[in-house]
C-alpha cells in the first residue's frame, strides 16, 4: 500500500511539475485576429499586406493566421496552392526577418522602379532566392526603420522548388507596408 502511495504521489508531483512548466513557458508568437493587430502587437506601426482574394499569375491569395512577436509581425496564407509567409519587423541593422535560414541555389537583387514625369524613381533593393531563375522563394528587402520578407512554399514534391515570378514578386512587394 506504502508503495502504491508512493508511485501515486511521484505521479501526481509529475503532471503538477508539467503543468507549472507548460504555464510558466510563454508561446513565441502570438495569434491575433488581422494584420492591423499584429502591427500593434508587434510594435511596428502599421502592417499593410494585399488584399484577401487577390489576384495573382498563379491564383489568388487568401489569409488565414496573423500573429507577433517582439518587434515582428506575420501575415500567413496560401496563394494558388502555395504557402506564404509575409513579415515586417523593425530593421535591426538590415536583419533578415524571414526566419528562413534554407541555402539557395540562385541569389540576384531587383531593384524596382517607377517611371514619372521628372524621371525614373528607384525603390528598395530587393533581395531574391531560389532554386532557380524566375523562381523566388523568399524575397527580402529594407525600407526606412523596417525589414520586410516573403517567403513561399510549394506543396509536396513541390516544396524545395516551387517559386513565384519577378513580376508577382513586384505586384506583392508594391502591396506590403
Amino acid at each position: 500500500m506504502m508503495a502504491l502511495c508512493l508511485i501515486l504521489s511521484l505521479s501526481l508531483c509529475g503532471v503538477a511539475l508539467c503543468e507549472a512548466a507548460e504555464s510558466e513557458v510563454p508561446a513565441p508568437w502570438t495569434e491575433v485576429e488581422s494584420a492591423e493587430a499584429a502591427a500593434e502587437g508587434a510594435g511596428v506601426g502599421y502592417f499593410m499586406i494585399p488584399e484577401e482574394n487577390t489576384e495573382t499569375d498563379i491564383g489568388p491569395l487568401n489569409w488565414y493566421s496573423f500573429e507577433y512577436i517582439n518587434g515582428v509581425a506575420e501575415a500567413s496564407g496560401a496563394i494558388g496552392t502555395a504557402e506564404i509567409w509575409v513579415r515586417k519587423g523593425l530593421n535591426e541593422d538590415g536583419e533578415d526577418v524571414s526566419g528562413d535560414e534554407t541555402e539557395y541555389a540562385v541569389h540576384v537583387t531587383v531593384t524596382p522602379f517607377e517611371e514619372t514625369e521628372e524621371g525614373r524613381i528607384d525603390g528598395f533593393p530587393i533581395e531574391c532566392y531560389g532554386n532557380a531563375d524566375e523562381q523566388w522563394m523568399k524575397m527580402i528587402w529594407v525600407s526606412d526603420n523596417f525589414s520586410y520578407s516573403i517567403v513561399i512554399r510549394g506543396q509536396g514534391d513541390l516544396y524545395d522548388t516551387f517559386g513565384i515570378s519577378t513580376q508577382v514578386l513586384l505586384s506583392l512587394y508594391n502591396e506590403i507596408q
